[in-house]
């Protein structure tokens, strides 16, 4: 699914077609994301008495670092937003790349790879 809705977003970059509705297709997406992350949970060996420590470390390290990427990328993105290659370079080619990505990790999961 984070494949997918990666897909989803990349395309939606290039060829817009959602604008209404957006809070809840990012909610959506980010609860998928989230569920990913939380899929990890399962390889990491803890006791069973340590779960509350172990849930809540796990999670606030996962919080603060997408925290930091996102202010990171912000803050580059808005700075570039500006110039005439944003859209054609970052947004659509970034798109693209991120896209062809997100393609080929969905289908090397899809098929076992």
């Amino acid at each position: 699914m984070i494949a997918a809705s990666i897909i989803l977003v990349a395309a939606n970059n290039i060829f817009p077609k959602f604008k209404e509705g957006s809070a809840l297709i990012i909610f959506s997406f980010g609860l998928f994301h989230g569920l990913g992350f939380a899929s990890v949970m399962g390889e990491i060996p803890f006791r069973i008495k340590d779960l509350v420590k172990v849930l809540i470390g796990f999670n606030l390290g996962v919080e603060i670092g997408q925290i930091v990427i996102v202010i990171l990328a912000f803050g580059i993105l808005y700075v570039f937003r500006s110039f005439q290659f944003y859209v054609p370079i970052v947004l659509r080619f970034g798109s693209a790349a991120a896209g062809l990505v997100a393609t080929f990790w969905l289908i090397e999961r899809a098929v076992g790879l």
